[in-house]
């Protein structure tokens, strides 16, 4: 990944309320049924534009490591909601793929992303470029 990419616009249609396996090649099955379930309740057209955005899940970022922001909000007993940041790191010594990304925000973020009203992950934003041996970050932006 050129460390001068600032932002990636991706479309990948996820819920985090979701059951989903821990097995990785299972979930990914998984997001696919659903990402054809949304599909399937779509009039025509909308059906074919969600299906031409949609980011394929193998798609390499072009690095090993990386870390991914994300925020999630937590309702006090005031009925306020308090937005909070927390982050991730990822691996896969073939490259990352947005799989990985979605799998790990599934899975390794303690249910911080239930009850968020995510509908969908639609870009990345470049918080630290990863130049100097360090790995890249990116702050994720959801969709609901």
């Amino acid at each position: 990944m050129a460390s001068t990419t600032q932002e990636i616009s991706v479309y990948i249609d996820w819920q985090f309320d979701i059951e989903a396996p821990d097995n990785k090649e299972l979930f990914l099955e998984a997001v696919k049924e659903y990402q054809h379930e949304v599909s399937s309740e779509m009039p025509w057209p909308m059906k074919i534009y969600q299906r031409t955005i949609r980011t394929s899940l193998e798609k390499k970022l072009g690095v090993n490591q990386l870390t991914v922001v994300y925020e999630y909000s937590v309702e006090q007993a005031s009925g306020d909601w308090v937005d909070h940041e927390a982050q991730i790191t990822i691996e896969n010594r073939h490259g990352v793929t947005y799989g990985d990304i979605l799998f790990a925000l599934h899975h390794k973020t303690d249910g911080k992303l239930r009850n968020q009203d995510i509908m969908a992950i639609e870009g990345f934003e470049v918080t630290q470029s990863g130049e100097n041996g360090s790995h890249p970050s990116y702050f994720v932006f959801f969709g609901s």
